[in-house]
């Protein structure tokens, strides 16, 4: 037996055990056909009426099954136990799939990433990739690519999404429209693939062999793009001036664990990637007792898997820094006079936010942004451009220096230590 949808199996089920209280304890139906409803099946007293039917000529016999109604009834029950099953699996398969897109929500991932993850896994799409591009602070060269694995289990229909990952390039912002083009020759066909990342299309560049070019511009021919860089085999030919530190540098990469929605959320993330740190204050030792900590990435301490680098958790109270003790008594934050006021500043600059804030000094007022400092025990001031402000100036024991002091802000990704100020 057959059947079209197995949702009709308990409507057959509650017909023929009606047909059964009439004393029918025969059927017919034909095995060549998908039974759709009830109409489908006809039901007999005795076995001889059922067989005398089908030999009346009223369907091809060899196509007629004759069966007793309480072995077709116990085949649909097993149908039906069947079809329980996999709809517990989809319920199981639908809430743990809920379960983990909230997890990237509790991580503050952008509501139409997890829409296209959602979407992929609707799809049936076994393994894909969902990415994003981020911008740094203002001030700051380069971008922050975002990448998010999706990933379909071997032994379920279950998806996991574990992690994101960041990598920041020096690499300018594309133009709306714009994309990387590896541009190369194989078997005198002029071949190409397309990037949006800076990082993969410099790595992908660097992999192949051959004569090629690394291309910038809204295709990949000459009239509608500008080359980067020309390599043949390991020599390198051409790298375009602008172009030579993002080509050059080591972009920064960071794995960031998404922790069944405890761990960083995104917009941490990328402040960690840039150099700040994080306050966390649920942190759990090998022990297992909590703990609070300011956390910075050590690039120090590359993982041997390359995935990026160990955090350095700093420990409060510890480690000794005191934020709200610094801003209140080294420097004039107008901000941080506020009693309402104070707590959301303090709130958004131990999320390793930068913040716009008004400094006084001298009878005068500056229009600054601030960001803690964990590792030095101190604060950082920057113009509204994003340009380094010496702190010297805004502290209340310089009463000297008469001006704050532009500093030169260098990112030298061939130093461990990446950022430095001169």
């Amino acid at each position: 037996m057959q059947l079209a949808k197995p949702e009709i199996a308990p409507k057959l089920v509650e017909y023929l055990q009606g047909q059964q209280e009439k004393g029918m304890s025969w059927l017919v139906y034909d095995r060549e056909l998908d039974i759709r409803s009830t109409l489908d099946v006809t039901c007999f007293k005795r076995q001889r009426d059922a067989h005398a039917f089908v030999d009346a000529g009223f369907a091809n016999p060899l196509y007629l099954d004759v069966d007793t109604i309480g072995s077709t009834l116990r085949r649909l029950e097993e149908i039906i136990k069947f079809q329980q099953t996999i709809e517990k699996e989809n319920t199981m398969n639908t809430n743990k799939l809920e379960e983990q897109l909230g997890y990237l929500e509790d991580v503050k991932i952008d509501p139409a990433i997890i829409k296209t993850v959602r979407e992929g896994i609707e799809k049936g799409v076994p393994n894909f990739n969902v990415t994003d591009q981020h911008l740094p602070e203002i001030g700051t060269k380069g971008v922050i690519d975002f990448e998010l694995p999706v990933r379909k289990s071997g032994q379920s229909e279950n998806y996991y999404m574990d992690r994101f990952e960041l990598a920041f390039s020096k690499a300018d912002p594309l133009p709306e429209k714009h994309a990387y083009y590896i541009v190369s020759q194989e078997e005198g066909k002029n071949l190409h693939r397309q990037f949006t990342s800076p990082v993969k299309a410099i790595e992908y560049f660097n992999s192949k062999d051959g004569e090629r070019q690394l291309v910038r511009g809204t295709g990949p021919t000459p009239d509608k793009s500008e080359t980067l860089v020309r390599k043949d085999g390991d020599e390198l030919l051409y790298v375009k001036p602008d172009f030579k530190q993002a080509y050059h540098s080591k972009p920064i990469r960071q794995s960031f664990s998404i922790q069944e929605g405890q761990g960083f959320t995104l917009r941490q993330a990328l402040h960690l990637i840039q150099g700040r740190g994080v306050y966390k204050d649920n942190l759990l030792d090998a022990s297992g007792q909590q703990y609070k900590a300011y956390i910075i990435i050590n690039r120090e301490e590359p993982l041997s898997n390359g995935t990026g680098y160990r955090y350095r958790p700093l420990r409060d109270p510890e480690y000794g820094f005191d934020p709200e003790r610094i801003i209140k008594q080294d420097y004039d934050i107008i901000e941080a006079k506020d009693a309402q006021k104070f707590p959301e500043l303090m709130a958004k600059l131990k999320d390793g936010e930068r913040v716009n804030v008004t400094a006084e000094k001298n009878g005068k007022q500056y229009k600054v942004a601030i960001e803690l400092a964990p590792r030095y025990k101190n604060v950082n001031f920057f113009d509204r451009k994003g340009e380094s402000l010496g702190r010297e100036f805004f502290n209340r024991k310089n009463q000297e220096l008469k001006n704050p002091v532009v500093m030169k802000r260098e990112w030298d990704l061939t130093k461990r230590e990446g950022m430095r100020l001169r």
